[in-house]
């Protein structure tokens, strides 16, 4: 029989946190495949962000056990369970790691952050004046473009500052405004991602330092654990480990946590 498969929403971006990889799973006889490590799906919706993931990470036809997500790619597991439901005829585990939903405060957030690593710190009312909010439902792919391209003239000043030529700093801040754009995609598809209820089952997992974060859940049943890490080690924690094999161990009903 094959090994239960797991299908993961990681994002692949710089972060201090533990990856999924960190838990060794395929130890423990499950496959584990990270939906986002190909090439990232450059739309803003959440169904086409998916359908596009699906497509490079999950190519054949192998039974899904699990659909796993990290973070503000919570809302993003929904999507691809029901989408993974809808192909092979029954519903797999959603789990969820340290879940959070994607709002207009995470990508405010998240432009801070990029402005920060140029030495940029916007007040609020710059920030605010930066990042039109309205493009948000009206025109996501403008807001993609209008903040990648405010943060490729950052890098090119903050570069040119160092003493960089300016093909050596347009360059640069080609590569660092790309690299923004994907992540604000992927925030926007999350934001996009809040469908309908779910009628299987979900774990959602939590650190111990996390603060009840709100995440849209509607789901048939939902089993929260917090384990005792702190947020960091979350995808490294032997807590966590158990709690996911355990999970899987019940839907797939070929091997134990204990293996």
């Amino acid at each position: 029989m094959s090994e239960p498969l797991l299908l993961m929403l990681d994002y692949p971006g710089y972060r201090p946190e533990a990856r999924i990889g960190e838990l060794g799973l395929e130890q423990h006889g499950l496959r584990v495949r990270n939906l986002l490590a190909g090439p990232l799906p450059r739309t803003t919706g959440a169904a086409a962000y998916v359908a596009q993931a699906l497509a490079t990470g999950h190519p054949d036809d192998r039974p899904v056990t699990a659909v796993g997500a990290y973070c503000v790619s919570g809302s993003l597991a929904f999507e691809a369970a029901a989408r993974v439901a809808a192909a092979q005829g029954h519903r797999p585990v959603i789990v969820l790691f340290d879940a959070e939903d994607a709002t207009a405060a995470t990508i405010l957030a998240s432009y801070r952050e990029a402005l920060s690593r140029l030495g940029v710190r916007p007040s609020e009312a710059d920030l605010a004046a930066r990042v039109d909010l309205s493009l948000l439902t009206r025109d996501p792919e403008a807001l993609v473009e209008a903040l990648s391209a405010d943060l490729a003239r950052e890098a090119v000043a903050a570069l040119a500052a160092l003493g960089g030529d300016g093909t050596e700093a347009r360059e640069s801040a080609r590569h660092l405004s790309g690299a923004y754009a994907d992540w604000l995609r992927h925030i926007l598809a999350a934001h996009d991602g809040a469908g309908p209820s779910w009628e299987g089952e979900v774990l959602r997992i939590t650190s111990a330092d996390t603060p009840a974060a709100p995440f849209t859940c509607r789901a048939a049943a939902v089993r929260e654990v917090r384990v005792s890490c702190a947020r960091p080690d979350l995808l490294r924690s032997e807590e966590t480990r158990v709690a996911v094999l355990a999970a899987v161990s019940d839907r797939a009903g070929v091997f134990s946590a204990g293996r």
